[in-house]
């Protein structure tokens, strides 16, 4: 798969022409500009589009999943912050990682952005063929000051969800399901997850010491 601006094209054997474009355009008379962010693409047909929205002193971001083949395509809106994408078959997963930084950088008033005292959704899985969400995770994370808010990682195929301000850390698959919960981040919250042995019961991260690096085992609880 090729992209340039909005025109996708998939490439096959022998290459000179492309077997299958789209056309990603979005026209949203609510914004300044529409353009493709990033995008993922594991197999035909399914693909899966990042938009950035822009305007006066704001910008959001859009959702796109397409099924090349039988044209369905669904664009979602409902996002307040920035999120990354994998495709993964018909699935398209979309994680959130947010710090509440406001006190320090002032958003306008017309500009949407978390907020600690309602509730995140920070993994949303979605049907390409039947373009619904399929499955939402969310939760609430407090504002405790400098650093508080919640960070995710897709590592894989296992979601690790962090929480800054209580400095805890859980674990799901990449459908949803809760394989740890509320363990201790190691390094409050500074050290990286980088795996986690189930038959074992013991997570590893990396750390940062005297400007070193090193994995660390902890056993799960």
């Amino acid at each position: 798969m090729v992209q340039r601006l909005d025109a996708f094209n998939l490439y096959q054997f022998p290459w000179k022409k492309p077997s299958v474009s789209y056309d990603a355009k979005v026209v949203d008379n609510g914004w300044e500009f529409v353009s493709v962010m990033d995008w993922d693409f594991e197999r035909y047909p399914y693909l899966a589009i990042k938009y950035m929205a822009s305007g006066i002193m704001n910008q959001v971001y859009f959702a796109k999943t397409v099924n090349l083949y039988t044209k369905k395509e669904a664009l979602f809106k409902d996002f307040n912050t920035d999120f990354k994408l994998e495709s993964s078959g018909r699935n398209t997963l979309l994680f959130t990682s947010n710090v509440y930084d406001s006190v320090y950088q002032p958003f306008p008033p017309n500009v949407l952005r978390p907020k600690s005292t309602e509730i995140q959704p920070y993994y949303q899985i979605i049907n390409a063929d039947k373009g619904i969400k399929s499955k939402v995770l969310e939760g609430v994370f407090a504002d405790k000051g400098d650093h508080s808010g919640w960070q995710t990682e897709l590592i894989n195929n296992q979601l690790f969800v962090g929480d800054l301000a209580e400095h805890t850390w859980s674990l799901y698959s990449a459908n949803g399901s809760a394989i740890v919960m509320n363990q201790a981040w190691p390094g409050n919250s500074e050290s990286k997850f980088a795996g986690y042995n189930a038959a074992a019961g013991i997570s590893y991260f990396l750390e940062y010491r005297s400007g070193k690096a090193s994995i660390t085992a902890y056993p799960v609880h």
